[in-house]
């Protein structure tokens, strides 16, 4: 089973519980191969499953490549990596693109990462972003956190398992959201609905009883005017 990364390294997943084969398949593919072993076909069952579209925003090409080597080696997922280096780039990718989680850099040269995330949710993106910076600190978690990220990741503790758990968290707490958003959406669609239904006949009713007083322009009401009230609001 041979898969292709955007960056065009291939990753095996060698189905072998022999050291040896392990050993030679990375010599035939080369150092830029993943060579996974697994013992059955079952074990490998999740790797054909579930891809994840994963966009990093960051202006430094050695630390993106870090992250894109990280992320291949997610167990739960597989990743397709892209990437870009500013702002308009990451405007661009959401809007044309699929994208299921965005790992933003802090620091974007002239932009700064919250500066950047401000702009995303501005543009009605809801996609989950996971902030990433080189020196972390409580400051700027809070930060990140109260523009929209759905965590905040220092990058020399990121691993491929803290990849996995964050992104898998940002991406089931945003799935969340938007359902509840949706059925937000149909119970005040629902109420619009019950309200027009009942304030037709309060109007209708109120319409007739001003029809009915200036009728009888200020004089004692009689039996057949009582008659007509009643009438006029049941």
């Amino acid at each position: 089973m041979i898969s292709h990364d955007p960056k065009d390294a291939i990753e095996i997943v060698l189905v072998d519980d022999n050291l040896a084969d392990q050993e030679i398949a990375r010599r035939v593919f080369g150092s830029q191969a993943n060579v996974r072993k697994l013992s059955n076909l079952s074990d490998g069952y999740h790797l054909t499953r579930a891809v994840m579209q994963v966009l990093v925003v960051d202006d430094s090409r050695a630390d993106f490549e870090i992250i894109a080597r990280q992320l291949g080696g997610v167990q739960e997922f597989r990743s397709e990596v892209e990437h870009c280096a500013d702002a308009s780039g990451c405007s661009k990718a959401l809007t044309s693109e699929i994208v299921d989680c965005v790992l933003l850099d802090y620091r974007l040269g002239a932009d700064s990462g919250l500066e950047v995330l401000g702009r995303i949710r501005a543009e009605g993106h809801d996609h989950p972003v996971i902030m990433l910076t080189g020196q972390g600190d409580e400051q700027t978690a809070v930060g990140a956190m109260k523009g929209g990220a759905q965590d905040y990741l220092v990058k020399d503790g990121v691993t491929s398992a803290v990849l996995a758990r964050s992104i898998s968290n940002a991406v089931q707490k945003v799935r969340l959201e938007r359902s509840l958003r949706e059925k937000q959406n149909e119970l005040e669609g629902f109420v619009s609905v019950v309200e027009h239904d009942l304030r037709n006949p309060v109007c209708s009713a109120l319409d007739s009883i001003q029809v009915i007083g200036e009728f009888y322009a200020g004089n004692p009401l009689d039996s057949r005017g009582l008659d007509l009230i009643g009438g006029a609001v049941k």
